[in-house]
């Protein structure tokens, strides 16, 4: 009889697109590090072009949240691809078999935004139409996380009511 010789490969079960996000503990970390890649990025392709970029040591406020409304586009087109693509053909009628359609969703500057009666309220175009997030996905743990520490560990329902203000 000959001897049999058996490999055993253990392989992560890690979602590779969310990857990025489980990476990082902190919501912070993750915009920040998106930040700069962004700008190594910008700053290459004007490097290309031939102008040059006026870059601060420091990243700045527009560029942190043009980061973090980068990341939520991403986790869009990943969770949301169906009804973006759906919405972007005009055939709201195949939304009836989606989850989503009693948000009434739309699609405003790329982002996936919740439609309905807050259409008719005075308050900014931000808060009525707030931007949708999946469920289960590694970014809501982060952006939840985040926003606790930063209301000095605030209860639940104020917490809530913050976040429901952008998402």
């Amino acid at each position: 009889m000959r001897p049999t010789t058996l490999a055993a490969v253990n392989r992560s079960v890690e979602d590779p697109d969310h990857a990025l996000f489980n990476r990082f503990s902190s919501l912070v970390r993750l915009i920040r590090i998106a930040a700069y890649c962004r700008r190594f990025v910008r700053h290459c392709r004007t490097k290309i072009i031939g102008t040059d970029l006026q870059v601060t040591p420091f990243l700045t406020a527009d560029e942190l949240q043009q980061t973090l409304i980068g990341l939520v586009k991403v986790v869009q087109e990943d969770c949301f691809r169906h009804e973006i693509d759906t919405i972007r053909t005009g055939k709201q009628a195949d939304l009836k078999k989606s989850p989503l359609k009693t948000l009434n969703p739309f699609i405003q500057d790329g982002l996936h935004r919740v439609g309905g009666r807050m259409n008719h309220s005075s308050y900014s175009f931000t808060r009525k139409h707030t931007i949708l997030l999946p469920e289960k996905h590694p970014l809501k743990s982060l952006l939840i996380e985040s926003v606790h520490k930063q209301l000095l560990h605030v209860g639940p329902l104020a917490m809530i009511a913050h976040i429901h203000e952008q998402f």
